[in-house]
């Protein structure tokens, strides 16, 4: 019974406002076509229940995961900051080292060991045949 009212309907745009309007309407009937219209049921109370609590169980472990994401990061730049520390330390002993060197070589020299000076304070610079002469 409804069909034959949108078919009559459908006839009744079709002569009042053309038949681009009817396809339309035709589209759009047949988008909507597979609805029977009837509410969906219920789901039952343990099913609810059941729902709500695997949720927040993925919720949880969700939040679980973002949480040892984030310690495994913080410990990485704590393992970062220790190992550039460890580097720092040992250029700085290998800087004592050259400086106790430079002195003791003043002191060999019958320089002033606090005069004693350094030249290039990078550690990295090492003493050639050109500095011993």
């Amino acid at each position: 019974k409804l069909r034959e009212q949108v078919k009559v309907l459908l006839a009744h745009i079709r002569e009042t406002h053309g038949s681009e309007a009817a396809e339309e309407m035709e589209d759009h009937i047949d988008s909507i076509e597979g609805h029977t219209g009837k509410p969906k049921r219920k789901k039952k109370a343990f099913v609810r229940l059941y729902d709500d609590a695997q949720r927040r169980h993925d919720d949880l472990n969700k939040v679980k995961e973002d949480l040892a994401m984030e310690q495994e990061v913080e410990a990485l730049r704590q393992l970062q900051a220790q190992q550039q520390k460890g580097v720092m330390t040992a250029l700085k002993a290998v800087s004592a080292f050259r400086k106790g060197l430079h002195q003791e070589k003043a002191t060999q020299t019958g320089e002033d060991p606090d005069a004693a000076q350094l030249g290039d304070a990078s550690p990295f610079s090492f003493a050639t045949s050109s500095d011993a002469a």
